[in-house]
């Protein structure tokens, strides 16, 4: 049985910051990655500390690479991965179609073509609901769905009669338990 050994791409980002601080409290070891401006960035490293997400972990690797750049991300796939947690995507929507494209289906296909012969036990791939908005229905008519943000909050936490935001994604953080916040 091999020793199960976990990526986390998107690692600076709100999904994968929380994907690696969880994966890290499961007592898993994890490869970080993410672009080297973002992984450089002092801001950044010092909001991840202050979730709870401390990059010198003994069981944290931290390799930037590009999903748009096959070659730096051979070196994440040099190592014995199990497990790949997908979460790295270009979430601005101000981004052109093209952009858009390059970074979330060719760089996705960058990462599995890699991904295919590397024997791993499980690939998950995934987005943030806030990919889709407030989801309107054909009833409502020509309206598009509204994007989330960080000030706003998900149908999913939102009572039905609530005026507001009920609970802002950025009061959550990463130093519990995510079932102690149910």
């Amino acid at each position: 049985m091999k020793t199960r050994l976990n990526l986390v791409t998107g690692a600076a980002g709100f999904s994968g910051s929380y994907m690696v601080c969880e994966l890290l409290r499961a007592g898993e070891r994890v490869i970080a990655t993410d672009l080297e401006p973002v992984l450089q960035d002092p801001e950044r490293r010092e909001t991840l500390l202050q979730t709870g997400l401390d990059l010198s972990h003994p069981d944290l690797k931290v390799i930037p690479a590009d999903l748009l750049s096959p070659a730096s991300l051979k070196p994440l796939f040099d190592q014995p991965l199990t497990h790949v947690f997908h979460t790295a995507s270009l979430y601005d929507h101000s981004a052109s179609e093209e952009q858009l494209r390059r970074v979330n289906i060719d760089g996705t296909r960058n990462l599995l073509e890699l991904a295919i012969g590397a024997g791993l036990e499980r690939f998950v791939h995934w987005s943030t609901c806030g990919v889709y908005g407030q989801p309107y229905t054909a009833a409502d008519g020509d309206r598009v769905n509204i994007p989330f943000t960080e000030e706003s909050s998900s149908p999913k936490t939102t009572p039905d009669d609530a005026t507001g935001p009920w609970q802002p994604v950025s009061g959550l953080g990463c130093t519990e338990p995510l079932a102690s916040r149910a």
